[in-house]
């Protein structure tokens, strides 16, 4: 038999039903509230279960504007705390390194506005006011920006990489696919396999693999400072031997072969050096800065792969890592 709120119960000879309604009523005098028929107790504030709290979240949160056919609008069209990165999944168009890219264009272009959007809100209480200062402080401190945009939700083609970075999970190798060209020199000795995005991981959390992968590097660096202006210490460390490769041109410093392997990541680090900016996002923006008149390859390839439809700088993951045509 259902009984409806409010009536009385019989439990043997006791009624229920007035103790109930008496600690209904005294609820807001103990500063809780009450709650029938789910809950037969009282929640003082801030002491809510955790379960319950994720339930309310979950029910309250607004459904995706993309599925109700709304266009994408910045986050004042969605009023509430933090509405950017909450109420609307941003959809980026590039992978996790555009953060140590200092080109508030790229930003714009390749995260896009509503990206932007969320990552101004989640950086606000750093004092970040505009996109400038959003590019600046994440340059100068890549491995903090995991931490800062961990309210962020990311959707797209790229999302589950963006999401993977935000639990910890970045790949070292390099993003750009320098075009090949016979180099004739074999450098045994210089071992650095590890991009400049992998400083977005903090270096006490991936030491090991910067040791195993980059040894020719941390002969010259104590510790790579992946969370204080990372760009100023190691343009003054970084081996001079090295930074002279960039003079015959990226291209060629990307086809001199270290154990068999390319040097794509040593010329991701002359190019981001020499101009705070990865390689693979100024070929998409059409930037691309030629250190000799070799590298003009990189923007005859990229003419040639437009008129193809094709992409440029698509990341080396591990499974293909080492192979070029």
């Amino acid at each position: 038999m259902r009984v409806p709120p409010g009536a009385g119960l019989r439990l043997g000879r006791q009624r229920v039903g007035p103790l109930l309604g008496a600690l209904r009523r005294a609820a807001p005098l103990l500063g809780g509230r009450y709650i029938w028929p789910r809950r037969m107790y009282i929640h003082p504030p801030g002491r809510m279960p955790a379960a319950r709290v994720a339930e309310r979240r979950r029910r309250s949160r607004r459904p995706s504007p993309r599925a109700e056919g709304v266009p994408e609008a910045p986050s004042t069209a969605f009023p509430g705390p933090r509405g950017a990165s909450r109420a609307m999944a941003c959809r980026p168009g590039v992978d996790p390194s555009i953060l140590i890219h200092r080109d508030p264009r790229a930003w714009e272009e390749l995260l896009g506005w509503r990206c932007v959007e969320a990552f101004l809100e989640e950086a606000r209480f750093l004092g970040v006011r505009d996109l400038d200062g959003l590019v600046d402080y994440s340059v100068s401190s890549p491995s903090a920006m995991r931490l800062v945009l961990a309210g962020v939700r990311f959707s797209g083609r790229r999302g589950r990489e963006w999401e993977g970075y935000l639990r910890g999970r970045l790949g070292m190798g390099a993003r750009m696919r320098f075009p090949k060209v016979e180099a004739g020199v074999r450098r045994d000795d210089v071992w650095i396999q590890i991009s400049p995005a992998y400083m977005l991981l903090p270096f006490d959390e991936t030491k090991r693999t910067w040791q195993r992968m980059a040894h020719t590097l941390l002969k010259h660096l104590k510790d790579v400072p992946t969370s204080h202006n990372p760009h100023s210490y190691i343009s003054l460390v970084f081996p001079e031997e090295l930074r002279a490769l960039a003079s015959r041109g990226y291209v060629w410093a990307a086809s001199m072969r270290s154990r068999d392997r390319y040097n794509d990541a040593l010329a991701e680090w002359l190019y981001w050096l020499d101009n705070v900016r990865m390689p693979h996002i100024d070929v998409a923006m059409g930037k691309f800065t030629p250190r000799s008149s070799l590298d003009t390859i990189v923007l005859k390839r990229r003419i040639v792969e437009r008129q193809f439809d094709g992409r440029i700088g698509a990341p080396i993951l591990p499974s293909n890592r080492g192979q070029h045509v």
